[in-house]
């Protein structure tokens, strides 16, 4: 599903596979401590006059839930969810489904799977989720009447008896998941055997093998103490950006690429720096693939970021308790620990042009930015997400087992439904299909992607930081024809 896998960098501390049950649940609110504010800016399917605060729920049993739409273990148990929610309606529980997404990506997953309950909307500042050190999803705290945490587990375990004994005793004898404890699920979990020596010193590229279903390409792996660097299923013109810290917007490629994949693997002795990295790949991509990297000063039209408040909700001072995590969202980012020049990347992915940071911060913050999306960043939630998987890679006995419903629109974002059968959409249908196909038209790194106007907007309302375009000299890099290299294979 090359739309949507799109590159693979990873930076995550956990992450998900829609084919693995082992869940992995970090170490969540301490038990017997009173639970910390939830922060919703909106909750969902609540009374007009209702309130997520602890205050007005003092009293109840409070049953939240951290999840996602994106998250496979999240959707696989919403059913059980919802039979919890159902069997305790008319008793004195609240059930409150916590997201830190886009309200409008929440209201439509939820037009497709009912989630039974309040469903909370994280708000912009600090986040809840790290106030509960939630570091794995789903995760379920169940907090008692007068607002003690008294279990931390997962929502596929929790069974009314165990939900009737906190409405009966305030307490609860539910064993608490530690940090790192894991469900098994019924199928097997799959893992790849690495060696248990690394070379110290290792320049390798070799052709990768048959790409496995579900796997995405352009997957990156970096140090943190290190210049160590690897990439599997990896594009030679990624291996250049991610080899000599470039930016797909300043790249000057004169030069047609290879449009295989590779697995690259770069070891250097310890205290190697950044140059040394760069000197030691370079004879690699001459002898390779007989191209040359170098940079050059050019002029270009730049974001330049300036500082226009310092009062703004999305970016406060880190403290003691303040994660380093980092993430980007389909709306936003939530950075922890970081200053500003840690948001540039994401601006760069999201703007396309290159962003100087000019706004003379120098702290670390807590960074949260969310903006409203536009039709074209929702197209992929529109869209029956069962689909999704076969736009582009087609599995003829997969596809056979989705509803005939499912079969005519699938056949409609790839052109090969009569105009007769098209007209049988709804008008919004049809206009969304074709937004969708004329997304799909673009290069995958130019598909989905926000609207200037908006991200800009959000930046000043919750950053207090302002983007302006303006022409600067900037550093590009150049990727060439080795014309030694090709005079000596000639």
């Amino acid at each position: 599903m090359a739309f949507l896998n799109g590159f693979c960098l990873r930076i995550a501390v956990v992450a998900f596979a829609a084919t693995t049950p082992l869940i992995v649940l970090g170490a969540g609110p301490e038990v017997g401590k009173q639970a910390p504010p939830l922060g919703l800016s909106t909750v969902l399917q609540a009374p007009v006059d209702a309130s997520a605060s602890w205050e007005a729920l003092r009293g109840k049993v409070v049953v939240v839930d951290f999840w996602a739409t994106w998250c496979g273990p999240c959707r696989k148990s919403i059913p059980h969810w919802n039979e919890l929610v159902d069997a305790f309606k008319e008793r004195p529980v609240q059930f409150i489904a916590i997201t830190d997404e886009n309200e409008q990506v929440v209201q439509l997953f939820l037009k497709r799977t009912p989630i039974h309950g309040w469903v909370g909307i994280e708000g912009v500042g600090q986040s809840t989720s790290d106030r509960y050190g939630i570091q794995g999803i789903p995760t379920t705290v169940v907090v008692n009447q007068t607002g003690a945490v008294v279990a931390v587990t997962h929502p596929a375990t929790l069974q009314p008896p165990q939900i009737q004994e906190i409405i009966d005793t305030g307490k609860s004898s539910i064993p608490h998941l530690k940090e790192g404890a894991a469900i098994n699920g019924s199928e097997d979990t799959a893992v790849e055997r690495v060696s248990t020596t690394n070379a110290i010193f290792e320049i390798s590229v070799r052709r990768s093998g048959p790409l496995p279903s579900g796997h995405g390409i352009d997957c990156w792996e970096s140090s943190a103490t290190s210049v160590d660097v690897s990439g599997q299923y990896a594009s030679v013109r990624q291996a250049i950006l991610t080899l000599f810290e470039g930016k797909q917007m300043l790249l000057d490629c004169r030069t047609p690429l290879p449009t295989e994949q590779y697995d690259f693997n770069v070891r250097l002795p310890p205290g190697a720096s950044h140059a040394d990295c760069e000197r030691a790949v370079a004879p690699m991509l001459r002898s390779v693939f007989g191209l040359r990297v170098h940079r050059e000063q050019a002029e270009r039209e730049t974001y330049v970021l300036t500082s226009v408040s310092t009062n703004a909700p999305g970016l406060t001072l880190s403290g003691p308790n303040s994660s380093t995590s980092g993430s980007g969202q389909p709306d936003g980012c939530k950075l922890g620990s970081s200053t500003i020049s840690g948001l540039v990347p994401f601006l760069e992915g999201w703007l396309r042009k290159p962003v100087l940071d000019e706004t003379g911060l120098t702290n670390r913050y807590d960074i949260w930015l969310k903006w409203q999306m536009s039709k074209r960043e929702l197209l992929p939630y529109v869209i029956d997400r069962q689909i999704l998987p076969f736009v582009e890679e087609p599995e003829a006995a997969k596809e056979a087992k989705l509803s005939e419903a499912q079969r005519r629109q699938l056949a409609a974002i790839r052109g090969k439904l009569d105009e007769s059968d098209f007209q049988k959409f709804s008008a919004e249908d049809r206009e969304n299909i074709k937004l969708f196909r004329a997304e799909l038209a673009k290069p995958e790194d130019e598909r989905w992607l926000p609207e200037p106007e908006n991200v800009i907007a959000a930046l000043r309302e919750q950053l207090g930081l302002d983007l302006s375009v303006q022409r600067r000299s900037v550093q590009v890099l150049v990727v060439e024809k080795d014309e030694q290299s090709a005079k000596q294979k000639d």
